[in-house]
C-alpha cells in the first residue's frame, strides 16, 4: 500500500526545507525596518513665508517615498501619521511660492519642523511705482509679493515721468496736460507720511536721481528747444536753477537723459539731433557729438565707454563714447525701451509698436548679447495675454527679474534667467500706456 522511502529521497527532502529556511530567514528584514517598526513615526509642523514669516494655508506637504501628504490649514499646519522610518523626501507646494524640496531623517519619535517657502520671482525690500498715464494716481507694487500694495493720489493731469532718491525715501511726480511741451507740475511724495507736495508748475518738466544721488530737474520752456536745468534739495524741496542747455523734449520718453556713474556728467540730446555730454557741477557742455543721430532711448554700459540707443529709422546703436564712432547697428523698435543687465552681458529691449496704431507690436521682449552684438533670444508675452505689447522696463538690482509694462493695465514679472512669465499684474485701473518708475529702490523702513 505505501511505497518505501529511500535515505536518498529523505536527505533530498531535508535539504529542500532547510535551503527554504534560509531564504526565508534572509527575507525577513530587520532593525528600524521590521514591520514592527515602520508606520509608527509622525511628521508634524507649519509652511511658512521666509520673508513675512507668515502661515501660508492650503500648501501641500508630501512625503515620497511614504507616499503620504497633507494640505495646511488656515494656521499653516500639518500632520502626517503612519511613516516608515529612514531617509525620506519632502516636498512642499503652494500657489505663488517656490517649491521646496528637502530631505528628512524620520525616526520613531513625533517630529516637529517648520519650513519656509520663497515667493515665486519675489525680491523683499524693494516696490515699483507705477504711474498712470491716463489718470493721476501712482500705484505701488511689493515686488515680493507681486502685488499692488497702495495707491498715491494727490497728483494732478496725467503721470507722465517718475524718479525716487537713492534711499528710497522720496519719489518724485512729474505730470502734464499733454504731449510734448504741454504744461506740467512735479510733486514730491514723502513716502514714509505720503505727504504729497507741488514743487513745480508752469513748464514741462522731467525728475532724474544721478548716480552720486543728486536730485536733477530739467525744466522745457514753451515752444522751444531751450530748458532750465537745476538742482533739487531732496530734504527742502527748493529747486536752484544753474543753466540753460539746448535739450530736446520727446515728450513720452524717460530714457533720453543718461547719467556717467563715475563722474557728473549727463548725455542727452540737442536740437540738432545730436548727443552731448554735459557736466552739471561745472555747468559746461563737455561735448557734441557727430555721430550718433537721433537717438530716443538710451542706457550706458557698466564701465561707462559704450551707449545703447534705439533711435529714429527702426535701430540699434551701439555707439563709442570716447571715439565718437557706431560702432554696430542692427534692427529694433525706435520706441523700444531698454534695460542692461548690472554686469552689461544683455541688453533687453522692448517693442511697443506705433502710437495709436494697434497690433503693430510683436508683444515680445528681446534679449541681445552685447559681445556678440547679436539677438539671443526672446520672450512673448502674447502667450500670456493675447493683446500684449511690452512698452516700459526696469530690473530689478540683481538683473534676474524684469518688470514690463503693456499699453494696457498689466505689468508681467519676468524671471530673465527662465526666461518665462512669473506673473502678470493687474492695475486696478484702465491705464493706457503705464510708465514703471525708472528706479526701484530700497524703503527703509
Amino acid at each position: 500500500m505505501f511505497s518505501t522511502i529511500s535515505k536518498q529521497d529523505i536527505f533530498a527532502i531535508l535539504t529542500v526545507l532547510l535551503i527554504t529556511s534560509f531564504i526565508t530567514c534572509k527575507d525577513t528584514p530587520s532593525g528600524p525596518e521590521s514591520p514592527s517598526q515602520a508606520g509608527k513615526a509622525s511628521l508634524t509642523g507649519i509652511v511658512q513665508d521666509t520673508f513675512t514669516q507668515e502661515p501660508i494655508a492650503g500648501a501641500i506637504v508630501r512625503v515620497l517615498k511614504n507616499q503620504r501628504a497633507d494640505t495646511t490649514d488656515s494656521f499653516g499646519a500639518f500632520k502626517l501619521d503612519s511613516l516608515s522610518t529612514g531617509v525620506d523626501t519632502i516636498q512642499v507646494v503652494a500657489e505663488g511660492f517656490d517649491t521646496l524640496s528637502i530631505e528628512v531623517n524620520i525616526t520613531n519619535e513625533s517630529q516637529e519642523v517648520t519650513f519656509s517657502l520663497h515667493a515665486s520671482g519675489g525680491v523683499p525690500g524693494y516696490n515699483l511705482y507705477v504711474g498712470n498715464l491716463a489718470g493721476n494716481e501712482v500705484y505701488v507694487v511689493d515686488t515680493y509679493r507681486n502685488a499692488v500694495e497702495d495707491t498715491l493720489l494727490g497728483f494732478e493731469n496725467n503721470v507722465w515721468h517718475l524718479a525716487i532718491t537713492n534711499d528710497g525715501e522720496k519719489l518724485y511726480v512729474c505730470t502734464r496736460e499733454g504731449p510734448v511741451n504741454a504744461p506740467g507740475k512735479v510733486f514730491s511724495v514723502d513716502l514714509k507720511s505720503k505727504l504729497v507736495s507741488l514743487i513745480w508748475s508752469e513748464t514741462a518738466s522731467d525728475v532724474f536721481v544721478a548716480p552720486d544721488g543728486e536730485v536733477i530737474i530739467i525744466s522745457y520752456l514753451p515752444y522751444s528747444e531751450e530748458a532750465y536745468l537745476g538742482k533739487i534739495d531732496p530734504v527742502s524741496d527748493m529747486i536752484a536753477y544753474i543753466d540753460t542747455l539746448d535739450i530736446r523734449d520727446r515728450g513720452y520718453n524717460y530714457q533720453g537723459v543718461v547719467f556717467n556713474v563715475t563722474s557728473p556728467i549727463l548725455y542727452a540730446v540737442n536740437s540738432g539731433k545730436r548727443l552731448f555730454a554735459y557736466d552739471y557741477d561745472q555747468k559746461e557742455l563737455l561735448r557734441v557729438y557727430d555721430n550718433l543721430v537721433d537717438p530716443i532711448n538710451m542706457v550706458i554700459s557698466p564701465d561707462q565707454k559704450l551707449i545703447y540707443a534705439t533711435a529714429i529709422g527702426d535701430r540699434l546703436v551701439v555707439f563709442d563714447v570716447e571715439h565718437d564712432s557706431v560702432l554696430h547697428v542692427t534692427g529694433a523698435n525706435q520706441l523700444g525701451s531698454l534695460a542692461l543687465s548690472p554686469n552689461g552681458e544683455y541688453l533687453y529691449i522692448t517693442d511697443p509698436g506705433r502710437p495709436l496704431r494697434p497690433g503693430t507690436s510683436s508683444g515680445k521682449l528681446f534679449i541681445f548679447e552685447t559681445t556678440s552684438r547679436s539677438y539671443v533670444d526672446e520672450i512673448d508675452v502674447k502667450e500670456v495675454v493675447s493683446l500684449g505689447l511690452t512698452d516700459r522696463i526696469v530690473l530689478m538690482p540683481d538683473g534676474r527679474t524684469a518688470y514690463v509694462s503693456n499699453e494696457l493695465n498689466f505689468i508681467f514679472v519676468i524671471d530673465l534667467l527662465a526666461k518665462e512669465i512669473l506673473k502678470v499684474i493687474k492695475i486696478q485701473a484702465y491705464g493706457m500706456p503705464i510708465v514703471v518708475g525708472t528706479s526701484m529702490l530700497q524703503i527703509n523702513e
